[in-house]
């Protein structure tokens, strides 16, 4: 605050980051005091809105511990611009009248008493700074004394003072009521509000403000005819694009009543939300699980699906095997692939998994194949056999129980172990029930640290892998291929 001459700390009766209360160095009468705005601003027209009423209801504050501290029969409230710093006077008149409080001379002096009492009246929302170390220099306050000009532009303050105050708090008033009414969004209300404010006194950003309102109201007005937008698609049961305009329209104005309360009806028919308003065929339920429906819109229902699918099955596949270091998948995809076997119906590939079009226009409720997709995405494995891959990732689809009538743990006369998939899965829910309950778990570790060897089954059952197999053939391995 080096562009402020400082009182000594004894003469502050409140201050905070924005404004302080002091005696002043001159007083014209007992307890003469100055509300004095703390940056640089010479006129309040500089001051912003919300600037300005805290100004003001400091002033409010100083001018009721003055009353209760002094007995004055009134406080004039003056403001100054002769001066480089935007401040209040504030001036007790006692057994005077009027213009004749003006006659006396005043003598540099700070009255600490009138400021200490001031200050026990205030309350607890006095605060004296901890800082000792004052600028006792003259600066642009110390020429605020009983100079020629300064009595003469009293004299024409005066005769305005009760006018400017009275508009001054009426202002306020009105302007409170503009709050009022913006938070109830009232918006044509609010602007005539903060015009009529403005018509008592010029307040700093009133006419910013009045606009601020009508474009609301502009707004609130295009929103309405898309709430009716809204309606109509919910009616025709495009719900996830009525979900994607009603949180547009949510954005634009917080707490709708109308947008929120469509929302929930809404959302009763769409249990997955959208995460981008520019794209109604993307759906999101958190940060790993969002489904991009845009190749084939037909599929947006099949999509919610699979990112509820993924929402509430990614957790439960890193509890069956171990938590991942792997980032859980940004994207699952449809695309056009080639084939029509399991393995197309989707793949993983760089933490994004893909899904075939046809295959889901085909069986849009298989989403066992994303559940498969996505231990991938956990797995990670630096190196490996591809069949403990694709038969830990099978187990994990079928544990968790996304098993149909045709895809269940098993081998056919075509497959056995080293094939991967359901048959590998079947063996290795062989040996887990069998030999050792922990196998998958341990073997998924094996895998992820590159330590695998097909030694890992003699040591964790006393059997090979092709004892293990010819064992397995004649219970979850049944109908298999023989080695």
């Amino acid at each position: 605050m080096a562009y402020l001459p400082l009182p000594p700390k004894e003469a502050i009766i409140y201050e905070d980051d924005d404004v302080f209360v002091c005696v002043a160095d001159h007083p014209i009468t007992k307890g003469h005091c100055r509300v004095i705005w703390k940056h640089p601003a010479t006129n309040l027209s500089q001051l912003g809105q919300n600037e300005y009423l805290h100004l003001m209801r400091v002033v409010d504050q100083a001018r009721n511990a003055l009353a209760a501290t002094l007995g004055a029969e009134n406080i004039y409230l003056l403001f100054m611009d002769e001066t480089d710093q935007a401040h209040w006077d504030l001036v007790p008149r006692y057994n005077t009248k009027g213009l004749n409080i003006f006659l006396h001379k005043p003598q540099k002096r700070y009255d600490l008493e009138v400021a200490k009492a001031v200050r026990q009246n205030w309350g607890n929302s006095v605060f004296v700074p901890k800082n000792d170390s004052r600028n006792k220099s003259k600066g642009r306050f110390a020429g605020l004394r009983g100079s020629i000009y300064f009595k003469s532009a009293l004299v024409f303050l005066l005769l305005t003072a009760a006018t400017l105050t009275f508009s001054q708090y009426k202002a306020d008033s009105l302007m409170q009521k503009g709050a009022r009414q913006d938070r109830g969004q009232q918006y044509v209300q609010a602007a005539q509000t903060l015009s009529d404010a403005n018509g008592f006194i010029a307040l700093p950003g009133t006419q910013n403000a009045i606009k601020a309102e009508e474009d609301k109201n502009g707004r609130w007005q295009t929103d309405a005819i898309e709430l009716n937008k809204a309606d109509s698609l919910q009616k025709s049961g495009q719900y996830v694009k009525a979900l994607h305009l009603l949180e547009a329209v949510s954005a634009d104005f917080p707490g709708y009543p109308a947008a929120q309360s469509k929302m929930k009806e809404v959302a009763s028919h769409v249990p997955a939300t959208a995460s981008s308003f520019t794209n109604p065929n993307l759906v999101v339920v958190n940060d790993y699980c969002a489904v991009d429906a845009t190749r084939a819109p037909d599929l947006i229902d099949t999509a919610i699906k699979l990112a509820l699918t993924c929402q509430s099955t990614y957790p439960k596949i890193e509890n069956l095997l171990q938590p991942s270091a792997y980032l859980p998948p940004h994207r699952v995809y449809f695309q056009n692939l080639a084939g029509t076997s399991y393995g197309e119906g989707g793949y993983e590939e760089g933490g994004n998994v893909y899904l075939s079009i046809s295959y889901f226009r085909n069986h849009p409720n298989d989403v066992g194949i994303l559940v498969h997709e996505l231990t991938h995405v956990t797995q990670s494995y630096p190196a490996g056999p591809q069949w403990v891959k694709e038969g830990i990732a099978d187990y994990a689809r079928l544990e968790l129980g996304y098993k149909t009538s045709t895809y269940n743990y098993g081998c056919n006369g075509s497959s056995n172990y080293g094939s991967g998939y359901t048959c590998s899965a079947a063996l290795l829910k062989f040996i887990e029930r069998k030999y050792d309950g922990g196998i998958v778990k341990t073997l998924d570790a094996r895998m992820r640290a590159g330590t695998y060897s097909d030694a890992f089954f003699l040591y964790r059952t006393g059997l090979n892998l092709n004892q293990l197999y010819k064992a397995c053939l004649s219970a979850d391995c049944k109908g298999g291929q023989k080695l």
